[in-house]
């Protein structure tokens, strides 16, 4: 990408990001500006406007938006130029973007600065068939052009490598950081009254958006057979999208009203997790799963599917990360279980051999005290490798070059 600046005091790093309202990986973002903040110079600039529901970001904050209508041909050259402007105004050395647009812009803006992109997705998933062929164009032809590939688990850096041909030698592992202390105090907040009774017996819980990827409706039909062993068991699921229709039809089919309960999306969730007794994660893909690692952090113990990619590196980080479980698998820090087939939103017909097996798992740890407590010292282990001091070391040492 041509001469790399180096700053003669702190590092002065521009985080570019779509927004900065709630998501995954704007959390993740959030995170390292403020971790970051008092040895580096952190500049985060958006695309979009600010909003109520932004992340409080320490540093200075800028949008480029300037609330014109564009086409998004006509877009990539106005966001270039203003990117360009900001990071030669402000003798900026780096330049981190997150996601795909942002990691385009970057790319695209005509500057001798570091450019790192963040991948966040398994793209070979979240794109596959004759969708986003633009974008997967652009993974292919551009993203080699990047100084450094910063990939949250070992698996998007493999899937980038085979095909979209990253070259191998740009990728940086990093995984993302939590703020342990934050997630400690957001915890013991008090749930409204009205919500009591969903975490006074055997509560599984959930958090993620309603759609496609998060296969709900597997952990509900999986659930349905679990009530019937444990009868005090409740399902509560946490996000909100375009599948709750679908779903609350489910679970009325199920007769399962006064034992699931989607609870929509939460400014703090994880005063729900924490009081909670088991998390399962149930998608058919991940890039890095957030909600997963601070269900950790709340001290419950997991149950995944083993989907590409990050429970298996999260859970089982011993093992080979091509690994895919066909039953459950009791790994060191959290049980695996079977990727699903195929969508079911049907009452009637029988368990898929995946959702048996959710089934199972879910029955013999809420049922088995020794197993269950065992899996919750683990994760109050494991989640300390994910701590944002440490994260934020390797962040720095790669920053100072």
């Amino acid at each position: 990408m041509g001469e790399i600046k180096h700053s003669k005091e702190k590092p002065k790093v521009v985080f570019l990001s779509a927004k900065m309202s709630i998501g995954g990986a704007e959390r993740v973002i959030s995170n390292l500006v403020n971790g970051l903040a008092s040895e580096v110079e952190v500049h985060t600039l958006l695309l979009s406007d600010q909003t109520s529901q932004d992340y409080t970001l320490k540093g200075k904050v800028v949008s480029l938006n300037d609330g014109k209508n564009r086409s998004r041909l006509a877009e990539i050259p106005y966001y270039c130029s203003k990117i360009k402007r900001y990071v030669e105004e402000n003798e900026i050395d780096s330049i981190i973007s997150f996601m795909e647009y942002p990691n385009l812009l970057n790319i695209l803006t005509p500057i001798k600065v570091r450019k790192i992109i963040s991948v966040r997705n398994f793209m070979s998933e979240k794109w596959k068939g004759n969708k986003g062929w633009v974008w997967k164009l652009s993974f292919k032809y551009l993203y080699k052009r990047a100084d450094t590939v910063v990939v949250p688990t070992k698996l998007i850096g493999k899937d980038l490598v085979d095909n979209y041909k990253v070259p191998r030698n740009k990728l940086k592992l990093i995984y993302n950081p939590y703020e342990i202390k934050k997630l400690t105090k957001n915890m013991v907040e008090d749930i409204p009254k009205e919500h009591d009774n969903w975490f006074n017996g055997s509560t599984i819980i959930t958090m993620g958006n309603l759609s496609f990827a998060k296969g709900h409706c597997h952990l509900i039909r999986s659930f349905a057979n679990v009530k019937k062993q444990i009868p005090d068991a409740k399902l509560v699921i946490l996000g909100e999208g375009a599948y709750r229709k679908k779903l609350e039809n489910l679970i009325e089919s199920l007769s399962l009203s006064n034992d699931v309960l989607l609870l929509g999306f939460q400014i703090n969730p994880h005063k729900y997790i924490s009081k909670a007794n088991i998390y399962v994660l149930s998608s058919y893909y991940e890039g890095f799963p957030n909600a997963l690692a601070e269900a950790m952090a709340c001290g419950l113990p997991v149950v995944s599917t083993d989907c590409k990619s990050g429970p298996r590196e999260i859970l089982a980080p011993d093992t080979n990360i091509n690994l895919s479980a066909d039953s459950v698998e009791y790994s060191k820090y959290g049980l695996l279980v079977p990727v699903f087939k195929k969508e079911c939103f049907s009452s009637s017909d029988e368990l898929s051999k995946e959702e048996k097996v959710l089934s199972d798992s879910l029955v013999n740890i809420m049922s088995n005290r020794e197993l269950y407590k065992d899996y919750q010292a683990r994760s109050n282990r494991r989640i300390l490798d994910f701590h944002i001091n440490n994260i934020k070391r390797i962040w720095l040492e790669f920053l100072n070059y």
